[in-house]
């Protein structure tokens, strides 16, 4: 955001002329991903599936243990279809969490669910760019329980980065103790700018709050600082598809 150095976080801006992935290279938009799971104080309640009658009480207890200590106020899933077990597991991205209930509970209609205008930013990492910016996801599950999916709306990346033959996704698996980088051009291949969602593809982690944003701009702004290559940002496409498509 400033051009200063930064020693340590999840974000920042990476200055160099090495290529970065297939047909790509010099500077880019850095953002570490962790998946967490196993976090009982984002963990929430199923009631699907479930007894009639089951108490919150009960519920809390069935999943209780000393290494897992879920809080008493722990809220109920955001999906109700959702069954299995009394309770998710808990997820973060970066141990940080913007929980779906939550927002229901403060503005109950679903429209608006991902809306920074009625909610603001989620505490999630926020990783802001100008279009026709490179960024690079550094996704890591280190010693985790589960396995996750992790999706970036309206962006593609190959899993295999320096592979022109690797298929183009926006969702990977990724497993125990697995990394992936993945690179992609901020604005996607409509190049628009506006708000996407990265987030953990499984039902459950995405009701507790693993997901964030990816702030795509069209104009310069104070805070952000374009990178070397793209100093003038393109303009913004005005709708998905060109008119005779």
């Amino acid at each position: 955001q400033t051009g200063e150095l930064v020693r340590s976080g999840p974000v920042a801006d990476i200055h160099g002329t090495e290529p970065v992935a297939y047909n790509r290279g010099g500077s880019f938009r850095e953002f570490v991903a962790q998946v967490s799971d196993t976090v009982p104080h984002t963990a929430q309640l199923v009631t699907a599936g479930n007894p009639p009658g089951l108490s919150r009480e009960n519920a809390i207890a069935a999943g209780q243990s000393i290494s897992f200590q879920m809080p008493t106020t722990m809220l109920e899933v955001a999906f109700p279809h959702l069954n299995g077990g009394t309770h998710t597991t808990g997820g973060a991205f970066n141990f940080r969490s913007a929980s779906l209930t939550a927002r229901l509970q403060s503005n109950p209609d679903a429209s608006k669910l991902f809306s920074s205008k009625v909610h603001g930013d989620p505490s999630t990492p926020l990783l802001r760019a100008y279009i026709g910016d490179s960024i690079l996801f550094r996704l890591l599950s280190g010693m985790q329980n589960e396995t996750h999916t992790f999706v970036v709306s309206g962006h593609g990346y190959r899993p295999e980065r320096y592979d022109g033959d690797s298929r183009v996704t926006n969702t990977i698996h990724i497993g125990i103790a697995e990394r992936y980088d993945l690179a992609t051009t901020a604005g996607g291949y409509q190049e628009m700018a506006g708000d996407y969602l990265y987030y953990n593809g499984r039902t459950s982690k995405l009701s507790e709050g693993s997901w964030g944003i990816v702030r795509v701009h069209d104009k310069l702004q104070k805070d952000l600082k374009p990178l070397p290559g793209n100093e003038k940002p393109r303009k913004s496409a005005k709708q998905l598809c060109p008119k005779g498509a």
